[in-house]
């Protein structure tokens, strides 16, 4: 039974002229004061004939008087076993700390960190930036060992990514777990690989090539419907215009998204692409037209007046610039609009590619542009043409009128656009 009560270790103070004082509670407990006020729990035992004292924990947090007490007696019992208290708490607290660097977010670090510096296969800081998007996904499973990790808690949010995200990002999801799990294999940490148990599985094995949906755009004549459909609708201003943009420059949408306002020259009137996110690894500058413009200007505003902080370096597709929006946002926005309407087709916003490739090719502009604003690995789409010409031509003049044409062509269709006579056509 011990002698201090719960008043007592509230209120006990240590006496002045002291550096600390020890209050003895019962069977080697005691509750250490020092004159600043600070409290903590002591267990003095003997082991080996040899006196013997070790730290239990703060008060009153982690350790009340009751929490304390149940520790002593755990450590009682382990001295019992004829095993040193204080060794068996160390080693305890050692495993914690080895787990903790086996988490998954740990292993992935690890992982990032050797690929960056490896001489065989590095990773580019493009490849980077697209498996950061990928990990977000991931983060439910950071902290988690990954010796603790379950097949069955690990499908879950595998699927949970494939039915929520989409099934490409899902892929990427798993290939990216299956490297964590190859570092981990390579260094005895763990003894299988769980990922490699989902190739037979229906839910997450490796679609075919015949199986993958392709990224269709936009009907050319669905343009103005959709469009003004996106512009009334309840989606954030910031996806709204991502969409708009990704139709009119026909960028890859994380090449638009990874933009920061330092990559913006508004004198020029120029985005800079980052070479990590060309096909053709060489950077390139998009042509950025009136209506690019103003939907920037309007960003900036905004971004500005909500963080105080802002700068070049923020993201423009952002609420404050300091997150840049989804990879899926716009995908996702896009694909709730088209199924609430019913437009009876799908598109995909990498799709809106093919939309314009459509409508620059019918407008006959020149191919060797169009395939340097869709940044093909061929300038020309003739390997040996591309040999001839000029590093330092890059047609910015030709695709800012693609751009214009396509923005013309989007607003046209959506003055043309006339939603009573859709519905009356519905109701015939």
């Amino acid at each position: 039974m011990g002698n201090l009560t719960q008043r007592q270790c509230q209120t006990t103070l240590c006496p002045s002229g002291k550096a600390m004082v020890n209050h003895y509670d019962g069977d080697g407990l005691y509750l250490r004061v020092t004159k600043k006020g600070n409290k903590s729990w002591l267990f003095f035992y003997t082991y080996n004939k040899k006196r013997n004292m070790m730290s239990i924990g703060p008060y009153p947090s982690p350790y009340a008087l009751i929490e304390a007490r149940s520790e002593r007696d755990n450590l009682k019992n382990i001295l019992a076993e004829g095993k040193n208290p204080k060794i068996v708490r160390d080693m305890q607290k050692a495993e914690v700390v080895g787990e903790s660097l086996k988490t998954i977010e740990h292993i992935y670090k690890a992982v990032k960190k050797e690929r960056m510096n490896s001489q065989v296969k590095a990773w580019s800081k493009g490849h980077i930036k697209r498996t950061e998007f990928t990990w977000k996904h991931l983060k439910p499973l950071a902290n988690v060992p990954i010796t603790k990790l379950t097949k069955k808690r690990l499908r879950k949010l595998l699927v949970s990514i494939n039915q929520n995200i989409g099934r490409s990002t899902g892929e990427k999801a798993k290939a990216l777990l299956s490297v964590i799990y190859s570092h981990a294999l390579a260094n005895n940490i763990v003894y299988k690989n769980l990922v490699g148990d989902f190739a037979s599985d229906l839910e997450l094995q490796k679609r075919n090539s015949d199986d993958i949906e392709s990224h269709s755009g936009i009907p050319t004549d669905r343009l103005g419907e959709t469009f003004t459909l996106i512009n009334n609708s309840k989606m954030s201003h910031i996806t709204k215009y991502a969409l708009f943009c990704i139709q009119y420059t026909s960028l890859r949408v994380s090449s638009l998204l990874a933009s920061r306002w330092e990559d913006y020259d508004k004198t020029k009137e120029v985005l800079y692409i980052h070479k990590e996110f060309v096909k053709n690894r060489k950077a390139m500058n998009c042509p950025v037209i009136n209506e690019m413009a103003s939907m920037f200007d309007s960003l900036e505003k905004i971004q500005q007046s909500t963080n105080l902080k802002w700068n070049k370096e923020c993201f423009i597709f952002s609420i404050d610039g300091l997150e840049p929006l989804g990879i899926e946002s716009p995908n996702n926005a896009l694909k709730k609009l088209l199924l609430k309407h019913k437009l009876g087709f799908n598109a995909k916003p990498y799709g809106f590619r093919t939309t314009c490739e459509i409508a620059w090719t019918k407008k006959k502009f020149l191919t060797t542009a169009i395939n340097v604003q869709q940044d093909h690995k061929s300038t020309t789409g003739d390997v040996i043409k591309d040999r001839y010409i000029s590093e330092g031509e890059t047609f910015l003049s030709e695709r800012k009128e693609m751009l214009e044409f396509m923005a013309k062509k989007i607003k046209d269709a959506m003055d043309d656009y006339d939603p009573d006579f859709d519905n009356w056509l519905n109701e015939s």
